[in-house]
């Protein structure tokens, strides 16, 4: 914050300086021309898997005491997907403090 004044602000004056700009810029965001969908967006995605023990048993075995001693990626098998897309839009979501 630039201080134009000869005094040294406090923290409430600080923390209006801040909860003011932040009120400015959802203001501005709702007047964007990019549009309504203007905003954040966020894909989350879920794998849920499983080991195949049996098929590492064996690859173990096969390699013998040079094999990894946890399970390889190559020994996952992938038995739930899931996955959400999230959208804070401009203006509409602010991070304001609550008191």
């Amino acid at each position: 914050m630039t201080n134009f004044l000869d005094f040294e602000p406090d923290d409430a004056m600080r923390q209006l300086d801040i909860d003011l700009g932040r009120d400015a810029r959802c203001f501005e965001a709702r007047n964007d021309p990019a549009g309504p969908g203007a905003g954040t967006s966020y894909f989350v995605f879920d794998g849920e898997y499983q080991y195949d023990l049996e098929s590492y048993r064996a690859y173990v075995a096969a390699e013998g005491k040079n094999a990894p001693k946890v399970v390889r990626w190559t020994f996952h098998r992938l038995v739930a997907v899931s996955w959400m897309v999230v959208h804070f839009p401009l203006g509409l979501v602010s991070d304001r403090k609550l008191s």
